[in-house]
């Protein structure tokens, strides 16, 4: 059987170029049993690598020939052969990077901030930050006391400081701590967290 990225075919179609004088891409397909669309990448990308040479036919009606380079330099052989180098994905920012970005750019920010920028809810910022603050990555600037009555409380937002900026990639959270992707440390909890909002 040929697995799905046609490496064992690939090897058999190199093998047997280099057992001719010449060859023609249909040639290949026949006796390979590769698609034709496939083995035009893997010449394509063998010609541009050195591994084979074209010889243009010479009459217009007739296909090109090509032949091996050299016998004794083999191209890789795998599942990229002949195909185009594949992109790089670009990973989906997280929303906690989205909010590490903003911190990182603002320095002080409110848990407003974070939820505009990153677009995240009142419940995941407070979440996050409040687990930076208690890993020491945040520091609380300004807190609102949450015992003053709801009207005095009207307009009034925490403020916080990143004070520990490690690198580009976020803080990921975990249950007793955060673990720096930076840094490839663990930054334990020094603080124990008010699930009702001790950072609000």
């Amino acid at each position: 059987m040929v697995d799905q990225n046609n490496e064992p075919m690939t090897a058999r179609a190199w093998q047997w170029m280099c057992e001719q004088e010449a060859f023609v891409i249909k040639d290949v397909v026949a006796v390979t049993g590769m698609s034709e669309p496939h083995i035009y990448k893997v010449v394509r990308d063998w010609l541009s690598s050195g591994y084979l040479i074209k010889n243009p036919a010479g009459v217009a009606t007739k296909p090109a020939w090509f032949k091996v380079a050299t016998l004794g330099k083999a191209p890789p052989i795998g599942k990229n052969s002949g195909a185009k180098k594949p992109k790089c994905r670009s990973k989906r920012k997280t929303n906690q990077q989205k909010m590490w970005n903003t911190m990182k750019i603002s320095s002080r920010f409110t848990l407003s901030d974070l939820m505009l920028t990153a677009n995240v809810g009142q419940r995941q910022a407070w979440h996050f930050t409040n687990n930076l603050v208690k890993a020491g990555y945040v520091k609380v600037l300004y807190k609102v006391d949450k015992f003053l009555p709801v009207r005095a409380r009207t307009g009034l937002t925490g403020r916080f400081q990143l004070v520990r900026d490690t690198g580009r990639h976020s803080p990921i959270c975990r249950a007793n701590g955060c673990w720096d992707q930076n840094q490839k440390r663990l930054y334990l909890f020094l603080v124990e967290g008010d699930e009702h909002g001790n950072v609000a």
